[in-house]
């Protein structure tokens, strides 16, 4: 068996599950980006940030997500040896959307001036 700190937990869960997202999510017109995976030091948990664009759709989209939530559980077990499997939570990152609102605001400040 083996044992993984959180941290390499958190970057192998990332880029499996950002690839299963890949091929398993088809939603019209949304790109989807995996932003970050906090994995508790326990690895009973692990969240998912993702980020959506166009942001108005992330709503819907992590619904969508969030529905097969136990699919891509075991598509991650699967691919892993991580024992335990953290649990998958799925949360939006508003992050990328903030920093484009931030952007915007900067950019009409400069045409003002």
């Amino acid at each position: 068996m083996l044992h993984f700190r959180p941290e390499r937990a958190s970057h192998l869960i990332r880029e499996q599950i950002s690839w299963i997202l890949l091929r398993e999510m088809e939603i019209p017109g949304v790109l989807i980006t995996v932003t970050d995976v906090d994995v508790q030091k326990d690895l009973g948990r692990a969240i998912v940030h993702i980020s959506f664009l166009p942001f108005e759709k992330s709503e819907a989209s992590i619904i969508a997500i969030r529905k097969r939530a136990p699919y891509f559980q075991h598509l991650l077990a699967e691919k892993m040896n991580i024992r335990p499997m953290p649990f998958l939570v799925f949360e939006i990152d508003p992050g990328p959307e903030n920093a484009a609102r931030v952007e915007k605001i900067l950019s009409e400040d400069d045409t003002k001036e």
